[in-house]
């Protein structure tokens, strides 16, 4: 596999992280979303451990897209469901491993380990742009959905369009990381989704609304699973 599909780089003497591209038309050079998707042990702890992190983001020229809690589920299993969403934008994937490497976070990440558990996480390409007008009517409320299987994040964006949403974020799994010893079999980051679309709207009505048409279920009939919750903007 070329460099281009996988990129890796040593956390210890013991321990190396490997993201490589589920992607073949898609390079590891591209800007991606990472979608972090878990419950929390203290989301005080967590919250204190994204500050101190934050540093280290914007040091590699990555920032926070999207923070949010999930309030009611309207489809998916519980073994699917997480606490928190954060999906953060960094310039490349390498951008992201430089900061693993980096003395600050690493001691800061204790906080983390501490904070944060049944944590999952993947690397997404955008599949659309996000919403550029400041519009505050559409700021109100959110809704997330995950998926498996075909990729239906076009049909999603169009019927939540038509019923008076719009897109925050839309993007499919491009890439995956994983960690072992260098040499040794690796052991992927669990990740539980295929694809995201995160939309917004003026009222959560309009979501509740939204997500009992049939032409919105008739989407979600498509995947092999979809999870879709109501989620409460924290940044």
């Amino acid at each position: 596999m070329d460099e281009t599909n996988q990129i890796s780089v040593n956390l210890s003497a013991k321990n190396r992280a490997t993201i490589t591209s589920t992607d073949k038309e898609w390079s590891l050079s591209n800007p991606v979303f990472a979608i972090n998707w878990f419950d929390t042990k203290s989301l005080l702890l967590y919250n204190l451990y994204n500050r101190l992190a934050s540093r280290s983001v914007r040091a590699v020229g990555g920032r926070a897209h999207f923070k949010g809690k999930v309030t009611t589920v309207l489809y998916g299993d519980d073994e699917d469901r997480r606490d928190v969403l954060l999906i953060v934008n960094y310039p490349s994937p390498q951008c992201f491993l430089n900061m693993l490497t980096s003395t600050y976070f690493m001691t800061v990440s204790i906080l983390r380990m501490l904070a944060v558990k049944r944590f999952t996480f993947g690397f997404t390409r955008s599949r659309s742009d996000s919403a550029s007008e400041n519009d505050p009517r559409f700021e109100q409320a959110y809704l997330v959905h995950l998926y498996r299987g075909n990729d239906i994040s076009e049909e999603v964006l169009a019927v939540s369009t038509g019923a008076g949403a719009r897109v925050l974020y839309s993007g499919t799994l491009s890439a995956r990381v994983s960690t072992g010893p260098a040499g040794a079999k690796k052991q992927n980051v669990r990740c539980l989704m295929d694809g995201i679309v995160v939309l917004q709207a003026e009222d959560s009505s309009v979501f509740d609304k939204l997500t009992m048409s049939d032409e919105y279920q008739s989407v979600v009939q498509k995947t092999a699973s979809s999870f879709v919750a109501h989620i409460d903007r924290m940044i």
